[in-house]
């Protein structure tokens, strides 16, 4: 659960910097699902969660 938590703030985060730099992304719902559960799993399998 803390990884799709962590996925969303890490791909607003990208997308805000990205923004202040001049960029301009424009993402399809469907794309922004398929990033945010990429990036939840890419976190999910780098951090490890102490249990």
């Amino acid at each position: 659960m803390a990884s799709l938590i962590l996925s969303t703030v890490a791909i607003y985060s990208i997308v805000l910097v990205a923004g202040m730099f001049g960029a301009d992304y424009g993402f399809s719902p469907e794309g922004i699902f398929i990033i945010w559960i990429l990036m939840a799993i890419l976190i999910n399998q780098s951090v490890t969660w102490k249990k």
